[in-house]
């Protein structure tokens, strides 16, 4: 119990104390950062096939008018 008392004293002159929970702490962080890797693994691939048709679907649909039923029913729920 005296050693426990003098070794705490000599830790918190120094400014350094590690206790068990800081220690159970730092360990559970350690554990937590090396399981997720970092946001620059799961940077975003170049689209392939299925972007490239989408992206030309949407850039032509600009072009193309709506249907009468679709406008007819934008017309009716429109807020004014």
């Amino acid at each position: 119990m005296r050693q426990d008392i003098a070794g705490k004293a000599q830790a918190a002159s120094t400014g350094r104390i590690m206790t068990r929970r800081g220690l159970l702490q730092q360990a559970g962080a350690a554990i937590v950062a090396a399981a997720f890797p970092s946001a620059t693994c799961f940077a975003a691939e170049p689209g392939g096939r299925v972007m490239a048709r989408l992206s030309s679907y949407m850039s032509a649909a600009r072009e193309r008018s709506l249907p009468d039923d679709v406008v007819e029913k934008v017309k009716q729920h429109k807020i004014r």
